[in-house]
């Protein structure tokens, strides 16, 4: 009976040992697995504050491609009016000569 007490005793001893390794074994997962996330995070910040700055910068080019585009075609539709305005005097003039 002492024997059979002993080998309970020495499996629960071995059972208890097992547990311990699997639980540190767990922890260390663990503690990999946050450290990969947390780096993970960090990356993701870092990507999304440069996503956001080349938002900002796309969209500060954007307004001054508009501001250009505008003021080129006021430049194009004054340009205009004076090629219309010179074709009428060139005109007038050709229709005085002849």
């Amino acid at each position: 009976m002492n024997k059979d007490l002993l080998s309970q005793s020495e499996r629960i001893k071995s059972n208890i040992q097992e547990e311990q390794s699997k639980r540190a074994e767990a922890k260390r997962v663990l503690d990999d697995l946050t450290k990969k996330h947390n780096e993970a995070v960090k990356k993701y910040e870092a990507l999304l504050a440069e996503v956001e700055k080349d938002k900002k910068k796309s969209e500060t080019d954007l307004d001054t491609a508009k501001k250009t585009f505008t003021q080129q075609q006021a430049e194009n539709q004054k340009l205009s009016s004076e090629v219309n305005s010179n074709e009428k005097t060139i005109s007038g003039l050709v229709a005085e000569i002849t």
